[in-house]
């Protein structure tokens, strides 16, 4: 082997580990970013007569456990969907009053039911008549706001379900349009990391909205 060989061995050798720490930097920069699939950078041996003429320099390529990452996009879709129920829950819970406040809904009941009784020892008794009034005017003050809350969130649910596949919609456009873009990348031989992660940003707006499960096809 002569000196030129061995110097272009050398050389390609040392460009590869300029890529890898290229990549290994990259990764450490984007470590925080939302989305972000570790990447690496592929290597081989250049080979010609079967002898060893340098390093070949292969993709960028992603690092990740594709079923641990449909696990994480379940996990999430099913957190959102939880606060969602929680925060639709939330408003109708204030507005019946907390358990034992005495100004919820049951203890409203209750006390409009004591009243009839107390009234029904004595009916005549004017006091007691002004007593179960006020206490029905207090109940049905407590199931008018209700019924209020219930509007305004069953509204609020449409029009998010109306704002929601809008959302999903759009970032199923997105899903098919990076999808095309990914194949036809790879086709030519050009690496699609990138690519990749953008699409994974909308396959985890998708699952967060519907909560839909992504699997990845081999197609």
């Amino acid at each position: 082997m002569n000196l030129s060989s061995v110097v272009g061995i050398a050389s390609t050798g040392l460009d590869s580990i300029g890529r890898q720490l290229a990549v290994v930097s990259q990764n450490v920069a984007n470590a925080s970013t939302p989305g972000y699939a570790r990447e690496r950078q592929e290597i081989g041996a250049e080979v010609a007569g079967g002898a060893g003429i340098g390093v070949r320099i292969g993709l960028t390529v992603r690092s990740m456990d594709v079923a641990l990452q449909t696990e994480g996009f379940a996990a999430s879709a099913a957190a959102t969907g939880q606060q969602v129920t929680a925060d639709a829950l939330g408003a109708i819970d204030g507005a019946s009053g907390a358990p034992g406040s005495g100004r919820d809904l049951s203890a409203l009941l209750g006390t409009v039911r004591d009243g009839f009784s107390a009234l029904s020892g004595d009916p005549s008794s004017q006091t007691q008549q002004g007593a179960v009034i006020g206490q029905a005017g207090a109940l049905a003050g407590g199931v008018t706001a209700l019924a209020g809350v219930i509007g305004t969130a069953r509204q609020a649910a449409q029009d998010n379900a109306v704002a929601t596949v809008a959302q999903a919609n759009a970032a199923l456009k997105t899903v098919g349009a990076l999808s095309v873009q990914i194949r036809g990348a790879a086709s030519r031989g050009e690496g699609t990391a990138q690519l990749e992660d953008a699409r994974d940003g909308a396959l985890q707006t998708i699952a967060n909205l519907t909560g839909a499960r992504v699997f990845h096809q081999a197609d």
